[in-house]
């Protein structure tokens, strides 16, 4: 039996089963005590559930189900007795993305107070007072809009003047909006950082986005650090060079060594193309003694004229992205096949013709950078080579 009643029939970008909401909840006796260890019958729609039930303050609840559910904003509801003889209350579903944490701070207690209004009224409450913004995603979800009505929204948003950023958010179709006065917040904040940054570290090239994250103690998602540093590299306000990202007028200042090991060095480099001498190697090719090689090698990956991939293998920045172009080449030849299964290490080093371990290296230093991810044993690139490496 497939096909139960009150079981949903939907289009795949609606499908959204969840196992929690957050619901405006009255009870008919006003004095009634919840038990936070009984179960409830739950009737929404044809669907019966049981469920628990948690106050987290005001009129708002948390229902949670260990069967999943379908209910969008809106949906009523009534809720009866553990033995279902008796109708306790009735309600509302609020929202139906639940954070992981604070789920009765005051903080969440606003936000649903302003979800009980109309939506683009909802929409103006939350962009106005949300830091981390308002993914469009899940709120179109929640209240079942069509992406068309969420493009009124914003259009509405604009004619207001209401000044926000929208940014565009790794694995979401609409992008996340951000009130104007917490974007300019964040940029100053993140380019303030480097400026400081520069001043004391004159012969390192920039920092790394996670290391920057950081610094600046980014409490919020990564993907929006992400969306905020792809506003400033888009703006020029930022640059990156490999992977670190800096300002643009920074110029690194190397030492009479490290220039000198330089010159030595990018020879050899350039001309090993995809397989770089190991340390040792190049010890043996500079007559370099091996701890004073290391030194130099970590202020020049320090300084972004080398990028270090493994413990003993360096690369030349445009070797990686002319590495980064081949990987593109190969997940697009794989998608091409309609096969949905990415491109595996054995893949790789075939058609790079590298070795099996310098592979696995360079694969898990571009998973490391967000250029790849794994699933299982193959790997899909998450995002285009300039958007890691610079241009």
């Amino acid at each position: 039996k497939l096909v139960s009643r009150g079981d949903w029939l939907v289009d795949e970008k609606l499908f959204h089963p969840i196992n929690r909401m957050d619901v405006a909840l009255n009870f008919i006796d006003s004095n009634f005590k919840l038990h936070s260890s009984a179960q409830y019958h739950l009737h929404i729609g044809a669907s019966h559930h049981i469920v628990n039930i948690r106050h987290l303050g005001e009129s708002f609840y948390q229902i949670k189900c260990n069967a999943t559910m379908i209910a969008h904003h809106g949906d009523r509801f009534i809720v009866r007795d553990p033995a279902s003889q008796h109708t306790l209350g009735g309600g509302s579903v609020v929202d139906i993305f639940v954070p992981r944490r604070r789920r009765s701070s005051e903080l969440r207690l606003a936000q649903l107070s302003a979800m009980q209004n109309d939506s683009l009224t909802t929409l103006k409450l939350l962009l106005q007072t949300e830091a981390d913004g308002v993914k469009l995603q899940e709120f179109a979800t929640n209240r079942n809009i069509r992406e068309a009505q969420i493009d009124k929204f914003c259009e509405q948003l604009q004619t207001e003047s209401i000044n926000y950023s929208a940014l565009s958010l790794e694995k979401l179709t609409l992008p996340l909006l951000l009130h104007e006065k917490y974007h300019r917040e964040y940029c100053k904040e993140i380019l303030g950082f480097l400026k400081n940054f520069h001043e004391k570290q004159t012969s390192q090239q920039g920092l790394s986005e996670p290391a920057l994250s950081r610094g600046v103690d980014f409490a919020s998602s990564h993907l929006l650090f992400h969306g905020i540093l792809q506003t400033l590299l888009d703006s020029g306000e930022i640059k990156r060079t490999g992977t670190l990202l800096h300002l643009p007028t920074h110029k690194t200042s190397l030492s009479a060594e490290e220039e000198a090991f330089l010159a030595q060095v990018r020879p050899i480099l350039l001309q090993a193309g995809f397989i770089p001498p190991r340390t040792r190697e190049l010890v043996e090719m500079t007559n370099i003694p091996l701890m004073s090689l290391e030194r130099i090698l970590r202020e020049s990956a320090k300084a972004g004229t080398l990028i270090k991939v493994a413990e003993n293998r360096y690369y030349l920045p445009e070797t990686i992205m002319t590495l980064a172009g081949f990987t593109e080449q190969l997940a697009a030849t794989e998608e091409d096949k309609d096969t949905d299964e990415g491109f595996s290490v054995i893949q790789f080093r075939d058609a790079s013709e590298i070795g099996r371990n310098l592979c696995i290296e360079l694969l898990e230093y571009f998973d490391s950078v967000g250029f790849t991810r794994r699933e299982g044993n193959s790997r899909f690139v998450r995002t285009s080579k300039e958007n890691i490496f610079g241009k």
